[in-house]
């Protein structure tokens, strides 16, 4: 039986989020025998040394931080809860 294989489980192989090894197995030797599959494989793993390299600045960082500490949920009868933003 040939099992079709997702752009979401080449995915999961080039994180090596795979963990049952007959399936890995298997998805490596479709991406050698498939050249789509393959391709799709090098951009996966392009895209993934790009988001691995880069990082974002500590300044970056420190406003993201800042602004989760300034966010607070304030409740409301008639829309559940609203973000606001201290100052």
């Amino acid at each position: 039986m040939n099992k079709l294989i997702t752009i979401d489980e080449i995915i999961l192989f080039a994180y090596n989020e795979i963990s049952d090894k007959q399936e890995r197995t298997l998805i490596s030797e479709a991406i050698k025998a498939d050249n789509e599959l393959y391709d799709a494989y090098l951009s996966i793993m392009e895209t993934k040394n790009q988001l691995d390299s880069d990082a974002p600045s500590d300044l970056s960082v420190r406003f993201i931080i800042d602004y989760s500490n300034a966010l607070s949920l304030a409740p409301s009868e008639r829309f559940g809860n609203i973000p606001v933003l201290m100052n």
